[in-house]
């Protein structure tokens, strides 16, 4: 049986999602429900504005740290970052579920510690880290913060999503080597899918846009740089720095 509408996520995103991942592959989808019913009113900690939007980049450039040289990959600034925006979505909008996905465990360790920093997870029995009681289920009863690498999400919806691209490197591309050396998990177009494909309102990747711009990106992660050039155009937002 092939999946031909869905109910899930705004209709850009829909099309987004069926354009970049399935019509390559000779399916696609529709979408089922009108775009009013995914409004919002979003803003970030800086009160950046995002309603009316259903993508948006918050660029956090090579120069505020690179990736680490780890197998699993872990970039401190970009989980910073991700754990104060989180925090201002679910604090202001009590109604609203937030999921974080990131590629690496590493990087997923990496942001429950800086969301302790903003009050949003503590220390459990085991040494590692929950979600604090407060931020456990929305005003109607679903779960309202979720952290977790790509597998953790697989059939889970959120309203609004933050992705955390954790690559950021300047490793040049001259085969196929080099390739999976600057991009790692971001080539594994399944799931990337995942991770693009599980919110309903609102989708924010967090990280280098210098990774989803350029030849070799658009040779290597096709559906990252369509979601950049998405964030520019109106239905979209870049946020810099």
């Amino acid at each position: 049986v092939t999946l031909d509408r869905q109910y899930r996520m705004h209709p850009i995103l829909g099309r987004f999602v069926s354009e970049q991942f399935y019509e390559p592959h000779g399916e696609g989808f529709e979408s089922g429900r009108d775009e009013e019913e995914f409004a919002h009113d979003v803003s970030l900690k800086d009160d950046t504005a995002l309603a009316g939007k259903v993508a948006a980049w918050i660029d956090v450039p090579g120069e505020r740290g690179s990736e680490n040289t780890g197998r699993s990959k872990r970039r401190p600034a970009e989980a910073r970052r991700v754990a104060q925006e989180a925090h201002a979505v679910v604090s202001r909008h009590p109604a609203l579920s937030v999921g974080v996905i990131t590629f690496y465990a590493a990087q997923r360790d990496e942001i429950l510690s800086s969301m302790s920093e903003v009050g949003l997870t503590e220390r459990d029995d085991e040494g590692g880290f929950r979600i604090c009681d407060q931020w456990r289920r929305t005003s109607d009863g679903r779960e309202r913060l979720r952290i977790g690498t790509v597998d953790a999400f697989q059939g889970k919806e959120f309203d609004v999503v933050f992705l955390s691209l954790t690559r950021s490197n300047r490793v040049p591309v001259k085969d196929e080597a080099t390739r999976r050396r600057r991009y790692g998990f971001l080539l594994l177009e399944n799931r990337l899918c995942v991770a693009m494909s599980r919110q309903h309102r609102l989708l924010v990747v967090v990280g280098d846009s210098a990774m989803a711009t350029g030849s070799d990106a658009e040779s290597s992660v096709p559906g990252l740089v369509a979601f950049h050039k998405l964030c520019e155009g109106p239905d979209g937002c870049i946020i810099q720095g």
